[in-house]
Parts: C-alpha cells; structure tokens; sequence
C-alpha cells in the first residue's frame, strides 16, 4: 500500500470518531475500495452530488429562507434492535428505533462541512407507513419511531430521512447510511478498546462501570457506555448520552490515529465484517464524495439544538418515555450558521 493509500486510512480513521457513529466512515472507506471504478475529486463528486438540486426552499414557522451556497446534506441513522426484521415470506417487518441521527452538511462553495445531531427524542411529525411504503397517516411522535414503518430497511430509512427533513424546515438531504449500534462492539475491538472517565452512574446496568472511574472500556462496556440510558438512575436523558457519545468519539480518536499508524489496512479489514449490517442508498460517487470531503475538508464544528424535555407515555408500552421539544429559534439558528439561510 502506497503513503496515499496509508495517510486515507488515517484519516478515514480520525474521521469516523468525529462523525459519530464509528462504524460509518470506515464502512464508506471500504466501499470506496470496492468501487475502484469510481475515482474522483471532490470537485467532481460535488457537481455530480448537487447537479439535480432545485434551488433549496427552507420553510420554519410562517416564513420561506433559501441559500445560495453548494451544499450537499447526508443523513447517518444508527438504530437499535427493538424491530423484527425478517427475511421470510409471511413475517412481519418492523423496523427499529433509530437512536443517533445525524446530519452531515457539505458545502462546496466554502471547502467546508458542518455536523448537526438530531435528539433522537425530538417531538415531531412521523408519517405512518403501510408494508408498501406507502404513508397513510402522521401523528406527531419521537422522531426516532419513524424507522419503525414501511415495510422494509430501506423504506424505514426513506421515512426517517423524511422526518428529518420536515423537522429542519424541508432541508434537502442526498442520501442516507444506516447502521446497528451494537456494531460499536466491533469498533471498539478494532482498535483495541478506549479510555474514558465514567460519567453518570452504571450501577444498575454494569457496577463496573463506576461513575468518576478511569476505564479502559472492554467491547461489551464501549456499548454498554454509548448506548444505554433508560435504566440510568441519575438521567435517562438521551442528552446526557449524547454527551457520552462525544466523550467516547475524543477518546477513540487518539485510539485510532495510534492503530492506523502501526495497521494502515485494519479500517478496510473491519469493513469486511460490517457490509451486511448497512442500508444505505447512497451510490460509489457519492461515497467517494463523502471520502473526499473528509480527507480534503475543514470541520466547521458540531451544532447542537436546543430545547426542553419531559415525560410521557406516547408509545404503546404504558411507560414513560423522553419528549424533547426543540425550540424553534434554535433550528433557525442552527440551519443558519449551517447553511448561511437568507429570507426569500
């Protein structure tokens, strides 16, 4: 493997720390392998990524915005297992609740790309979908239900995708990459595990886990660390375990810089045990698109939108469950820093 080829698996693994959900840009890098048919600068991808674009709308409150920069927005969608997939003729498809949302928005114009997580507790319009993927209804839910209609992965992709977008005023998103949390595991393992001090307290879930505690996560404790939240005495908020996501990210960056190093393919080698755990309809120019960004572009910082909680019980399970109103102001000025909105 050549220095070029050596310093994309660096980076590729520095950046998967920074994106969130681990398992994505690694899963990118070893699909761009893949399709080595597809070899392009980012200049190049990002004409084809934007060439069917209509100028952007963005619709908040009573009041129409757009902008005039390139921008191209992706969705990573990271999901639990709460559905029931199925692959046999005759069962019932569910879908799972999708717990990490996150917006990656591209912007050609400046050289640059912004990360907006979305509270996956965010209160807001879901479309209920038939086993067609056909929308019948909509009911204002937990945005992370909307992974639970349609009648397939990529249909519950599609209308998670859709609920987003509604939520951030009609934002255009190209395209989607959806993955298992429990792959955090695999991550973990791959670069040997992190170290982190314990934030809040575990000692329901996992007592060695001890709030305070210096630890080197073991691949069970790693997703234990950024997953679970329900059964947290303290907080259950997913806030605080956005928090800990973070906390986990800084950690697995010096994690992986040090792996890449001394392993140049180990990010292609772990992409071999996780392309069949994604749906994504993303396509090789696109992917290479995302590649080239990451490698050649500065991270203008990770947004985040404020808000209120509290607790209610929305779903069918007679408990109670996090509502989180995002406060409006704040999407205006996220999407604004985000995107450089300018009233139409």
């Amino acid at each position: 493997m050549d220095r070029r080829h050596d310093k994309l698996n660096l980076i590729a693994a520095v950046v998967v720390a920074v994106i969130a959900v681990l398992v994505i840009f690694l899963a990118f890098k070893g699909l761009s392998e893949r399709n080595k048919g597809v070899d392009m600068t980012a200049e190049d991808a990002s004409a084809d990524a934007a060439s069917t674009e209509k100028t952007p709308v963005i619709t908040l409150g009573l009041n129409d915005y757009t902008y005039k920069d390139d921008i191209t927005n992706f969705l990573i969608i990271g999901t639990d297992h709460s559905g029931s997939y199925s692959t046999d003729k005759g069962k019932d498809y569910h879908g799972e609740m999708a717990d990490f949302l996150l917006v990656i928005s591209i912007n050609d114009t400046r050289g640059t790309y912004t990360l907006l997580p979305i509270d996956r507790d965010t209160m807001t319009k879901v479309y209920m979908m038939n086993d067609k993927g056909k929308s019948y209804a909509s009911t204002t839910e937990q945005i992370c239900t909307a992974h639970w209609y349609g009648g397939n992965e990529k249909q519950s992709c599609s209308n998670t995708l859709r609920a987003v977008s509604d939520l951030l005023g009609g934002l255009p998103i190209k395209a989607y990459y959806s993955i298992g949390m429990d792959q955090i595991k695999k991550i973990n393992h791959a670069v040997g595990g992190v170290t982190v001090k314990v934030k809040g307290d575990f000692s329901t879930i996992d007592p060695s886990l001890k709030e305070g505690a210096t630890i080197h996560l073991s691949d069970d404790q790693a997703f234990t660390y950024v997953h679970e939240r329900r059964d947290m005495p303290d907080d259950n908020r997913n806030s605080a375990r956005m928090g800990r996501q973070q906390q986990y990210m800084d950690a697995f960056i010096r994690a992986a810089k040090e792996k890449a190093e001394k392993e140049p393919s180990f990010a292609n080698d772990l992409y071999s045990e996780l392309t069949d755990q994604a749906v994504t309809n993303m396509n090789g120019h696109e992917v290479s698109y995302l590649l080239n960004t990451f490698a050649t572009r500065d991270l203008t910082g990770s947004l985040h939108i404020e808000g209120k909680y509290k607790e209610g019980k929305i779903l069918d399970d007679d408990r109670p469950h996090g509502m989180f109103s995002a406060d409006q102001s704040s999407i205006f000025d996220n999407l604004s820093t985000m995107l450089g909105l300018s009233a139409k």
